[in-house]
């Protein structure tokens, strides 16, 4: 191996192991303070489990004394490293906040994404049946005429409408074929975008922003409560030290 790869690999795994120990530092800080209160936090429990996967292979590799890469299950784990940088979430009250609102969110989706699933169930089986002529066409230049040759395709296609990704030049490309009814064929398509595209998507808005603003409203009222809780020992404690 090149001499200055060397250095640089040697620079890396310090750098490494650096950050290693203090992630260790601050579970441990954190122990001292209150183990069991420790545990209670969800996003220490996250921290805990991210640094133990990341230290695994590390640990074999010193016991075992053989390199970690040959080790399926613990090359395996030592990919798993990557998972530090999502610790950076716990540090930043806004980036939880996000996140807060985001798994909030989809439990309040739940009901909403079955609807769309139902929907576009229902559209998937109607597109299959209206466009059998478009996918059996031996015209030359059909380029979407795959899009609904089955319920797989159909959902896939679905899915690209909903994001009004090529729904135009679908929209053309069936118009080229004339056993195809095109009233009804556009029908379909702009139907689906305006229930898909419009009612849906933005209902999944609403309840992102509904929720990202009840999590702030208590985050809010938390750390007032905190304030309100530390001033409060701080006057105990000046009443007992007159």
């Amino acid at each position: 191996m090149d001499p200055k790869l060397e250095i640089v690999k040697l620079v890396l795994e310090m750098l490494d192991w650096s950050i290693l120990a203090i992630f260790f530092l601050e579970i441990l800080l954190k122990w001292l303070d209150n183990f069991w209160n420790f545990w209670k936090s969800t996003w220490n429990i996250f921290d805990f489990a991210v640094t133990m996967l990341s230290v695994i292979p590390e640990i074999v590799k010193v016991f075992k004394g053989v390199d970690t890469d040959d080790l399926e299950i613990v090359a395996l784990l030592k990919k798993f490293r990557i998972l530090r940088s999502l610790k950076i979430i716990s540090k930043f009250r806004q980036i939880r906040l996000i996140v807060l609102a985001i798994s909030k969110a989809f439990k309040a989706m739940t009901f909403i994404f079955l609807l769309l699933l139902v929907f576009a169930y229902i559209f998937a089986v109607v597109g299959v049946i209206l466009f059998e002529s478009y996918t059996r066409s031996n015209i030359e230049g059909l380029v979407y005429n795959m899009n609904f040759k089955d319920i797989y395709n159909s959902f896939i296609t679905l899915f690209i409408l909903f994001t009004m990704d090529h729904w135009y030049a679908l929209l053309a490309d069936t118009r080229k074929v004339p056993e195809l009814d095109k009233a009804i064929c556009g029908l379909y398509i702009i139907l689906w975008l305006l229930i898909g595209s419009f009612v849906f998507r933005n209902i999944f808005v609403g309840i992102m922003v509904n929720n990202f603003q009840a999590i702030r409203s208590d985050l809010s009222k938390e750390v007032q409560q905190i304030e309100i809780q530390a001033k409060a020992d701080l006057f105990k404690a000046e009443i007992i030290n007159r």
